[in-house]
């Protein structure tokens, strides 16, 4: 089957390289110069594991605007502004598809988007199928859940079992066919569950720290309960799903998310909270780990970077992240950020474990990602 990919970013390059790997004649497309050159030289997908290998045995074109084909998957970002979300690249995506696409022509939104989205797509481009399989991706770990994650389908019931077989083809989890709306609710709640639980866990850290109660000691006790499950407090929440999709719900339904929009309000306090905490100790400062999670070459919406910015307008900063920094903080080596007067332990990288006992005698260490040895 020759399908079409739109977006090749973080979700869509790992998509079009599974679906090449199955068998499937792979088209992807791409606006970005620089990303489609680095897809064309095989030196995109560096910072995923695996990608790479699977990218170098499978042929993708590379194309910059869709062509006519069968199937199209969309993966654009659907970004939220002003509390907003941001349809504008999707929206011009699905009329773009419709020049090219032939009638009848199966189009898969991956994109994670506001309820109705979908339906509002058919209802502009009614030649086409729409369906929505919203995409279940960690950064760091993408073709693996790909691979194996359950996965839901949503519209109509003859659109939907045609994109669930082609799912299905790279999948080994239980894909389920819905309609379009629970599937993007799914979606939503799902990613606004997260943010709502580390929101609690994030509460009960502050409460600890209010009450000169020692937080490790708390939370295990606290887990010693048998039906208790509490998420691990941590800078913030980052990325590009969890500080995002709550907002598509508190948009639709104001009325209804109180409970999410408290959520987003206490987590994105959070990164402050560490710099007030940070800031109490005198002298120079070292920052370990820029990225959102561990492992991973990701910044977006990262309470670490948002710290470390924050940091720098004031005091002394050297920042470090094995994956890369950025233009507008200075960086240095291992060495000369662990000699630092306070050396701040953001990300639990892997390449930070065993490094506590290398931080220059008599200078603070805070140990934000938890657990450093």
């Amino acid at each position: 089957m020759s399908l079409v990919v739109v977006g090749l970013g973080r979700v869509g390059l790992p998509t079009a390289a599974l679906l090449a790997s199955a068998g499937h004649r792979v088209i992807g497309v791409e606006r970005d110069p620089a990303l489609r050159e680095a897809v064309l030289g095989r030196t995109a997908g560096a910072a995923e594991p695996g990608l790479r290998e699977l990218l170098d045995g499978v042929a993708i074109e590379v194309v910059e605007r869709p062509v006519p084909a069968g199937v199209y998957v969309l993966c654009v970002g659907t970004p939220v502004r002003d509390g907003a979300a941001d349809l504008g690249d999707l929206f011009a995506a699905a009329s773009e598809v419709d020049r090219f696409a032939p009638e009848g022509a199966l189009v898969i939104v991956e994109s994670t988007v506001p309820v109705g989205t979908t339906d509002l797509l058919a209802g502009k481009h009614p030649r086409l199928a729409w369906v929505v399989a919203p995409e279940r991706v960690l950064p760091g770990d993408a073709l693996r859940e790909i691979a194996s994650n359950d996965r839901v389908v949503g519209g109509p019931p003859e659109a939907a079992a045609r994109a669930a077989r082609l799912l299905r083809s790279i999948c080994s989890g239980r894909v389920e066919v819905v309609d379009a709306r629970t599937a993007e609710l799914a979606k939503l709640v799902e990613n606004a569950s997260r943010d709502v639980e580390l929101a609690f866990a994030n509460t009960v850290a502050a409460l600890a720290e209010s009450f000169g109660v020692a937080l490790p000691q708390l939370l295990e006790v606290v887990r010693r309960h048998p039906r208790v499950r509490l998420l691990q407090p941590g800078i913030g929440v980052g990325g590009h799903c969890l500080p995002v999709d709550p907002w598509f719900l508190i948009e639709a339904r104001p009325d209804l998310a109180d409970l999410l929009r408290a959520a987003r309000s206490i987590n994105d306090a959070v990164p402050a909270t560490w710099v007030e905490r940070i800031a109490r100790h005198p002298g120079t400062i070292g920052l370990l780990g820029l990225s959102y999670k561990p492992d991973t070459d990701d910044r977006r919406a990262s309470p670490a970077l948002s710290i470390a910015r924050t940091l720098a307008e004031t005091r002394d900063v050297l920042v470090h992240d094995p994956h890369g920094t950025e233009a507008d903080l200075r960086s240095g080596s291992l060495d000369e950020v662990l000699a630092r007067d306070v050396v701040v332990h953001l990300v639990a990288h892997r390449a930070y474990r065993g490094l506590r006992a290398r931080v220059r005698r008599g200078a603070v260490v805070v140990d934000a990602a938890g657990g450093w040895t």
